[in-house]
């Protein structure tokens, strides 16, 4: 019987040992074959609803950790747009709405990180996809993005406002 007993311990412990150096390889491997996360183009990008539905989110993610933040506070109409200041080259995006009215609600996402290395790119939405214009596209009627193009507009009804008082 002690024989039997010796053995088994001698055995589990092999085991254990053997699976244990098994999860610490795999673990090394793991982190000798990451890379490290390196940060690309950040900057404007315009998002254009061009589906016939209002969208009632539309979100961003972080590349590097793949989690989504929304980019607008109200429901996007058709024909409407919005800049995102910071968009980071490789970052997904999703938008939901409606599948018909008063329907459940429907998320698109897109399939991987959208590819942008300057200002002026104009994702367009459409009903369940989406289209990405270059700055110099003649069907991208935003083209290249500067904090003074958005600027203006404000001041000027600024300026309304104090003529008028």
């Amino acid at each position: 019987m002690r024989y039997l007993s010796l053995r088994s311990i001698v055995l589990s412990s092999l085991v254990t040992l053997a699976l244990s150096l098994g999860a610490g390889c795999g673990a090394d491997a793991q982190v000798e074959n990451s890379e490290p996360y390196e940060q690309g183009y950040v900057g404007p990008i315009t998002i254009w609803n061009r589906s016939q539905f209002e969208l009632l989110e539309v979100e961003v993610s972080d590349p590097e950790t793949d989690e989504f933040a929304p980019v607008i506070s109200a429901p996007l109409g058709q024909e409407e747009s919005v800049e995102v200041w910071m968009f980071e080259e490789g970052a997904s995006v999703a938008f939901v709405r409606e599948r018909a009215e008063g329907g459940k609600m429907l998320r698109v996402e897109t399939g991987q990180g959208v590819d942008v290395d300057a200002s002026g790119y104009t994702l367009i939405i459409f009903d369940d996809t989406f289209r990405l214009l270059p700055p110099d596209h003649e069907d991208n009627p935003f083209g290249d993005l500067s904090p003074d193009d958005f600027m203006e507009p404000a001041q000027d009804a600024g300026d309304e406002m104090m003529s008028e008082q």
